[in-house]
């Protein structure tokens, strides 16, 4: 785009601002930046509360592992179609993931 968000339209038209399709481009982008985030920080409060309390008793390990999967497809989606917000979005919760496995083993090991 020029300078000054001017655009020369075929016919010499002169329009301001962004397209509609950049518009979109951009609402687009900011939807899946919020999803990104809302799912990447979901698993957050499970993790904390497992840290917390050091009790795994209530925790699906299965649900760890189903989940981590689905996470390593996205990221390999996301890699597929080189867009950086699938794929850092699933790099930080299987990065959550990790470190909640981590406690899963480390207190059910307390437990027992």
């Amino acid at each position: 785009m020029p300078r000054g968000g001017v655009r020369q339209r075929p016919g010499g038209e002169r329009r301001f601002g962004a397209s509609r399709k950049e518009t979109m481009s951009t609402l687009v982008t900011a939807v899946g930046v919020a999803a990104a985030l809302c799912t990447s920080l979901g698993f957050i409060p499970q993790v904390k509360k497992m840290w917390v309390r050091k009790s795994v008793g209530d925790v699906s390990e299965v649900t760890f592992y189903q989940i981590g999967v689905g996470v390593v497809l996205w990221i390999i989606y996301g890699t597929a179609r080189r867009d950086p917000v699938i794929i850092w979005a699933n790099v930080v919760t299987l990065v959550t993931l990790v470190a909640g496995l981590v406690l899963f083993y480390r207190y059910r090991e307390e437990g027992s």
